[in-house]
């Protein structure tokens, strides 16, 4: 998926990303063990990617599985 595909996410629901996606709204981890700096992180062993926007640790909600377990980085996203 990664460079081919894009997730597309609706800035009007995703408000805590603002105009623009920045690197640092993104995060790839093997675990979900803790609080991120990150809106949007991927967890890489399981495919959850979860949308934070307070990056408070217990604030985070699942926005999508991906089965294929793809690596993902900012690029692969689009705000609109």
């Amino acid at each position: 998926m990664s460079g081919q595909d894009k997730i597309v996410l609706d800035r009007s629901v995703y408000t805590a990303l603002g105009d623009s996606l920045a690197a640092s709204d993104f995060t790839a981890i093997e675990f979900n063990d803790g609080a991120s700096d990150a809106k949007l992180v991927y967890e890489q062993s399981t495919g959850q990617l979860f949308y934070n926007p307070t990056t408070d640790l217990g604030d985070e909600s699942t926005i999508a599985r991906l089965d294929t377990l793809p690596d993902l980085t900012i690029n692969d996203f689009e705000l609109l």
